[in-house]
């Protein structure tokens, strides 16, 4: 999944999945991008909460 559009870039998801996961890519982007720059100063990564909200 890219973070900057939440368009599924490998693999494939059925229609509703892939929209839950592009609307809650897009809503959490900005701890996405945060979690991609920790993971490449091999920082822990901040748990993020899911399309359920179970954070």
């Amino acid at each position: 999944m890219r973070i900057a559009d939440g368009k599924i870039i490998s693999g494939e998801l059925p229609p509703t999945a892939a929209r839950i996961v592009r609307e809650w890519a897009l809503a959490r982007k900005p701890e996405l991008e945060e979690n991609w720059r920790r993971g490449l100063s091999f920082q822990p990564l901040e748990r993020i909460a899911g399309p359920d909200h179970d954070g």
